[in-house]
């Protein structure tokens, strides 16, 4: 169920609202690009898999590998599982899973948003994660045991005790699926073990395949604006193999723990590239929290913590650290701040990247099995381009003010310019609610100078809305642009016009709650969430046309979904295009289906299964053609 901060009262005090997410913007615009592959990936005809089994979702590849499973709506991430840390303490072992990467099972479908079977307070069930045939071809004595990990989330929404996790396994003598192993929901947190044998020999079959499913309920619908994703399961370290026995839970394994982050200062996950230049090194952490972790109980390693940065368009050469080995002791937690020598430059003018990857190295004589290797390495991408951001780019919550009295409530989000510039606009990262209920509420975006550490005077208020449309980041562009001088600080946020939560993208993986601000009755308040909101400031040249003059934007602006489908396919249009229509070909370009693109959907429970062409167009000539599968 949905866990609010408020209780649902009939007056709500106005406060600070956060929640879990009602769709998944990783998910969906995956879903969206990826969506052809996912189904010739699907329906290949692969060999069986054999002995040994095992993945622990450290490639964090938003779906699980085709290449073991056959389901796509669990969501492969780091972001569920990882913490604000500075420091060893803040890193909990009995929270942390046994290495980097984690699969979530929740409420989410795989097009991104909740499932729509589900209703409140009754338990049904949303996702599955599914194996590939395995072959089981074994006999009772040859102890055949299913190891793998389990939490009940702790970043997003921990499932409720009518909630669960349920393990199932197929038998290919009857061809039915079985009970093996459940869990009910509760709110502790803890990564625990489960170890299940399987000795019946309608298992033990060639054939054989295994998978997890969660049943989830959503909360009240009491507050619309505040119904969200629920009861999430994470899943890591599944093993499957021979010549296991009950207690047999030990690995030799040592392996990334957590991501690494962004390497500059005051909070800064991107800056504008001009603004770095002009600021220099100085804004640079050089070190590199590295947290890894010896799962074994009685083996030392000695491991090797290295450092390689790339400049994306490799206009200078790479740069890797020297060798830094030291012991990791059994059943230990390394949070180990690796410093590095690098200087950040580029041949780029305007904006610059650079691959950061962490990676161990296990100097051992007898080195852990080759299976656990990917989990060695930690990838984060450093972004310099037109803004300032302190959030990472996903949401694993939604922030907003929210309650009685709350219509005029002021937000405001403090950051500091580096270079004299110009201040061209504003993005923000809203989360659609259930049912888009806040969609088209509008709001005042505001940009305020500093009065000694709070906001102050108003530069800029124009009216915004939320859009109908949450795709990554909304443009809010300034009319009037505001010249900011180099080392001011000023203020970007909103005053409310609703007492609904307009809920903004929350990065639970980041803090910069310090430079986060609410105002409800007169007085500028420091939030108390810990994370970052998706907000940012957009510096520099002039900001692409608008998007209702612009082609390219059009083409962004379509959501299609879900894809492939075997009954109902949703668009979104925004309302800036007139007169849309729809036009679906099959793909010897026989006109199938037109209509005009207000009724928003389609139904496709009629259509041969097989690849069409939809193609919207708009009264500007403005058009997007896109794949659609329908499967049945």
């Amino acid at each position: 169920m949905v866990a609010l901060i408020l209780s649902c009262s009939a007056n709500i005090l106005a406060q600070e609202i956060l929640i879990n997410l009602p769709y998944n913007s990783t998910l969906k615009n995956y879903y969206k690009t990826h969506s052809r592959d996912i189904f010739e990936k699907k329906n290949i005809q692969s060999d069986t898999l054999e002995l040994p089994f095992f993945d622990d979702f450290s490639t964090l590849s938003v779906i699980p590998d085709p290449n073991r499973w056959v389901d796509y709506a669990a969501y492969v991430n780091a972001g569920y599982t990882s913490y604000i840390m500075s420091s060893l303490s803040d890193v909990n072992p009995a929270h942390s899973p046994p290495s980097i990467g984690v699969v979530t099972l929740d409420a989410i479908d795989p097009s991104g948003v909740v499932y729509s079977h589900l209703l409140p307070t009754i338990p049904a069930i949303a996702d599955y994660l599914t194996s590939k045939p395995i072959n089981l071809n074994y006999s009772p004595a040859d102890s055949v045991y299913l190891f793998f990990y389990y939490q009940p989330t702790s970043v997003g929404n921990t499932p409720e005790s009518h909630d669960s996790l349920i393990l199932e396994f197929f038998s290919p003598v009857d061809s039915a699926w079985h009970h093996a192993w459940c869990a009910e929901g509760s709110n502790d947190s803890v990564y625990r073990k489960a170890n299940v044998p399987i000795r019946d020999t309608v298992f033990l079959q060639m054939g054989f395949r295994f998978r997890f499913k969660n049943y989830a309920s959503l909360g009240s619908n009491y507050e619309p604006s505040w119904l969200s994703n629920c009861d999430q399961w994470n899943l890591d370290y599944i093993y499957l193999d021979t010549n296991r026995h009950y207690n047999d839970t030990i690995f030799k394994d040592v392996g990334m723990l957590y991501p690494i982050k962004s390497i500059l200062k005051d909070s800064l996950e991107a800056m504008p590239w001009k603004h770095f230049r002009a600021a220099g090194q100085s804004m640079v952490n050089y070190y590199i929290n590295m947290i890894y972790r010896n799962i074994a109980v009685t083996d030392t390693f000695n491991v090797g913590r290295f450092v390689k940065i790339t400049e994306m368009s490799h206009s200078v050469p790479p740069y890797t650290s020297d060798d830094n080995y030291d012991n990791a002791p059994p059943n230990q937690i390394i949070f180990f701040p690796r410093t590095f020598s690098y200087i950040f430059t580029s041949n780029e003018t305007d904006s610059a990247g650079f691959e950061i990857k962490c990676y161990l190295d296990i100097n051992s004589a007898n080195p852990p099995s080759h299976l656990f290797r990917p989990n060695d390495t930690a990838t984060y991408y450093q972004k310099f381009k037109n803004y300032y951001a302190y959030d990472d780019g996903s949401a694993e919550n939604g922030y907003g003010i929210s309650g009685e009295g709350t219509q005029n409530a002021r937000l405001a989000y403090k950051f500091k310019c580096f270079k004299k510039d110009t201040l061209r606009g504003v993005d923000i990262y809203f989360n659609n609610t259930l049912n888009y209920y806040t969609v088209s509420k509008n709001f005042y975006l505001t940009v305020w100078n500093d009065n000694n550490g709070l906001p102050g005077d108003t530069l800029v208020s124009l009216i915004g809305q939320h859009p109908d449309s949450s795709v990554d980041y909304h443009t809010y562009p300034l009319p009037n642009p505001l010249i900011i001088d180099s080392g001011a600080t000023f203020y970007i946020g909103m005053k409310q016009t609703t007492n609904d939560m307009l809920n903004i993208g929350f990065d639970r993986n980041r803090d910069s709650h310090t430079k986060l601000y609410y105002n409800i009755s007169g007085t500028w308040t420091q939030s108390t969430q810990k994370g970052a909101l998706m907000m940012r400031p957009l510096f520099g040249n002039a900001l692409p046309l608008n998007i209702k003059n612009n082609p390219d934007a059009f083409a962004k602006a379509i959501e299609v979904y879900p894809n492939p489908s075997g009954t109902l396919i949703n668009f979104i249009i925004p309302e800036t295009y007139s007169n849309a229509n729809i036009i679906i070909t099959d793909m010897c370009g026989k006109q199938v289906y037109s209509a005009p693109a207000s009724q928003k959907t389609i139904d496709v429970s009629n259509f041969p299964a097989g690849v069409y062409l939809l193609k919207i167009s708009d009264a500007m000539n403005f058009s997007i053609t896109q794949k659609i599968i329908v499967m049945h």
